[in-house]
């Protein structure tokens, strides 16, 4: 059985972007072992990682907890006219990079003034202190005036039972300043009326101003060696 493959494993550890707990489970139930999340990046290493102790509290978009030598602080980057707010993280480790070397041979310190590095990613520490990424700042959008996550929308779409797998990607609009487009892969290919089935649920479940512009069905979608979409080759 396919659960043979992982009797010497005792644990794997992932930490491209975080994975839905539906497709963990089945990971678990095929090989017999865990996947434990964690967040890092090239510039700072390891921030934050699930254990044995804490896994059980995992929570869609969790990332584990901070390990004993980070710093992390959070830093409101918006707030839209519905009171929803967006933090971008802001990183401090011993294991910091210098900077980025610029073509000109000149190293670029993107820091703030107390050294704390901006990651890019959006997210929040939960009442079990674990990291939970909620986006990235380029993925929020501002369709006029309202701030929109687009990751928020790629987990909507995907709690639907015809799709396996969601993309948002934004595009520019001459009224709204921009808005997005949603592409989904189908579990089952060969459903009828599936695009009717899955406008009506986004009429039916969300605010108009998060609607997409469009829903396109798409066989697969372009990704990295890492498994990252590359939505870019989408429009």
């Amino acid at each position: 059985t396919l659960r043979n493959y992982g009797k010497n494993i005792k644990c794997a550890f992932l930490g491209t972007a975080p994975i839905d707990l539906e497709s963990k489970k089945k990971f678990i139930d095929h090989f017999g072992f865990s996947i434990f999340e964690n967040f890092a990046l090239s510039e700072t290493t390891f921030l934050t990682t699930e254990t044995f102790q804490n896994i059980e509290n995992s929570v869609e978009g969790s990332t584990g907890e901070l390990l004993p030598y980070v710093d992390l602080k959070f830093k409101e980057v918006s707030i839209d006219e519905s009171k929803n707010k967006s933090f971008e993280i802001y990183a401090k480790t011993p294991f910091l990079f210098d900077g980025y070397l610029k073509s000109n041979g000149i190293v670029d310190k993107p820091f703030d003034k107390e050294g704390f590095f901006p990651t890019g990613d959006l997210g929040y520490l939960n009442k079990n202190n674990l990291l939970i990424i909620t986006g990235r700042q380029r993925d929020i959008i501002k369709k006029g005036g309202y701030l929109i996550s687009l990751r928020e929308i790629e987990i909507f779409l995907e709690t639907h039972p015809y799709v396996s797998e969601a993309c948002a990607v934004k595009v520019p609009h001459t009224f709204y300043g921009e808005t997005f487009i949603a592409y989904i892969i189908l579990k089952n290919p060969i459903l009828k009326n599936a695009n009717k089935e899955i406008n009506s649920y986004i009429i039916n479940n969300i605010v108009r101003h998060k609607w997409p512009d469009q829903v396109i069905i798409k066989k697969s979608f372009p990704k990295t060696l890492s498994g990252k979409i590359k939505k870019h080759l989408l429009i």
